[in-house]
């Protein structure tokens, strides 16, 4: 096979600071390598330097070709011909990249010929693209905007935007990170079937040992913006020589560690929410209907379904950031809607209930700093000094250096980010966490670390939390109870023990069909799907 992308000594700068030193790769026509490493190892920095989207004040130097064109020469108009004939870019944070005030229609209307609308054959293309990456209710996502669809749906359309211009490289940065087990399952198939139909090669960046060793043929593992190890999927699996890349894979293998449960005593409830519903403008079906549930003092419950059960959507109307059509929901005494009320009572509810999200990059203000983000956190809380100290001890507890706190959202790796959201949460000292999909988008190292500090916050300090995730088999070991949801109803709930060893519901024994598989595929040393062009 001939070579078409070629990294050679690529390094990357923020000032002063090196994010990227002497990476080389190679990637052959038809090829699939995985780039895979914690978060803040510069993975993604090379992606996005590889595909022309490096943010200004980063700066690149070395070497990065691909077929014919130096693409650290490319100018902006190369550029984007390039991207409409022959590389294609899917991100993990698909809000990012879908425009919130475009319909699906036109976003792939120009995605497909350039245009803003379909005309009947684009139509064609757009339906067919969608039914493609597993979206078959074609007529609903089309007439959709990206906020009223869910995450992995976002991000199936975003794939299918990708898919559009026909492409010899696709550059994947985490695609399948915030999906759950049955969708991530279903896109790297989808990836897969596509490379070998097409002729397409693939740059995957991931965390995910068990989708790297099913779809690749190279790894490269990145550690401290170096490339420690490469080679060919199964030796750097099976025989890996770097001490970074053992400790990746048995990371992978363990589980969490979970500190001694509370003290029994009576259950005091600090959330309710009964018969709740909700339905998107020009959705066809309710997104939530008649949802219940209940949180006691000091428990975990998981939510875990789908992408498209309405998870996210219950995790928002609980926190009070959208409003329920329907039902009655109260936290620690308040109402959510007392948050649309005034600022007093907005701020009351803050200090009991505090939110988790997903999506680090648009939770943080850009241009704070950590230390201004984490401040007015505690201003208001009623903490009215604020002091660098506390700033700090914020800091240490979700495992963070102090001297961060100088830094911006874009000067922070993904699992940084995300772990100064929870700081900022902490900071106001609630009684209930809401946590939407926390950990999706770490490797399976820092996963384990930040719900073992999930855990031991909800422990010592009597806090209850509402995690809501995909990831059944990490969900298992630390939630006490369990709700399953599927198309916006609950349709399994209890203990979690009792859920996970008589499955009453199809959902849940689907998502644990593919939670135990991939476990049982990270477990094989040779596990492997053919990847043949």
């Amino acid at each position: 096979m001939n070579t078409l992308l070629t990294v050679e000594n690529l390094q990357v700068r923020a000032g002063s600071r090196t994010l990227v030193a002497g990476i080389d790769l190679t990637l052959k026509e038809g090829e699939f390598l995985a780039v895979i490493g914690e978060s803040g190892s510069g993975k993604s920095v090379t992606a996005m330097a590889c595909c022309g989207l490096l943010p200004p004040e980063l700066t690149a130097q070395g070497g990065i070709r691909y077929a014919r064109h130096d693409l650290l020469a490319l100018a902006p108009t190369e550029w984007r011909a390039l991207r409409r004939n022959g590389m294609a870019a899917i991100f993990q944070d698909p809000m990012s990249s879908l425009n919130p005030l475009m319909k699906v229609s036109a976003q792939l209307a120009e995605a497909i010929d350039g245009g803003t609308r379909l005309d009947d054959a684009s139509a064609d293309t757009a339906r067919s693209l969608l039914r493609e990456v597993g979206l078959h209710d074609t007529g609903r996502v089309l007439n959709a905007y990206s906020y009223e669809l869910s995450g992995g749906q976002q991000q199936r359309v975003l794939i299918a935007m990708a898919l559009a211009t026909n492409p010899r490289l696709l550059i994947a940065d985490e695609p399948t990170t915030a999906l759950d087990a049955s969708t991530q399952s279903q896109v790297i198939e989808l990836l897969q079937r596509l490379r070998r139909q097409r002729g397409m090669a693939i740059l995957m960046v991931t965390h995910d040992l068990s989708i790297v060793r099913s779809v690749a043929d190279s790894i490269a593992v990145f550690h401290q913006g170096r490339c420690v190890e490469q080679g060919r999927a199964a030796a750097v699996i099976t025989h890996p020589r770097h001490d970074y890349t053992r400790a990746l894979v048995r990371a992978s293998m363990q589980r969490v560690d979970l500190p001694p449960g509370p003290p029994s005593q009576p259950p005091l409830a600090v959330l309710r929410a009964q018969d709740v519903a909700f339905r998107y403008p020009n959705a066809g079906r309710k997104a939530l209907n008649g949802v219940g549930l209940s949180l006691s003092a000091g428990e975990c419950l998981g939510v875990v379904g789908e992408s498209g059960s309405g998870k996210s959507t219950l995790a928002k109307i609980l926190v009070g950031a959208m409003q329920a059509d329907a039902g009655a929901i109260e936290v620690c005494g308040l109402s959510p809607r007392d948050r649309w009320r005034d600022t007093r009572r907005n701020l009351a509810f803050a200090r009991k209930c505090q939110y988790i999200f997903q999506d680090t990059t648009g939770s943080l203000n850009p241009s704070h700093t950590v230390a201004r983000t984490l401040r007015e956190a505690l201003l208001r809380s009623g903490d009215t000094l604020a002091e660098t100290g506390r700033l700090a001890g914020l800091m240490t507890e979700v495992g963070l250096d102090a001297e961060l706190l100088t830094r911006r959202p874009d000067g922070l790796s993904g699992g940084q980010r995300q772990r100064v959201v929870i700081a900022r949460a902490l900071a106001m000292n609630p009684e209930v966490l809401v946590c939407d999909e926390p950990v999706s988008a770490l490797d399976a190292h820092l996963q384990k670390q930040i719900v073992n500090l999930l855990v031991r916050l909800l422990r010592s300090r009597r806090m209850a939390m509402v995690f809501i995730g995909h990831d059944l088999g990490l969900m298992s070991q630390f939630c006490d109870r369990i709700a399953v949801m599927d198309h916006g109803e609950i349709v399994e709930q209890g203990a979690t023990l009792n859920l996970m060893s008589a499955p009453e519901s199809e959902a849940l024994r689907t998502l644990m069909d593919h939670s135990f598989a991939s476990a049982a595929e990270a477990a094989r040393p040779n596990a492997r799907l053919s990847c043949a062009a």
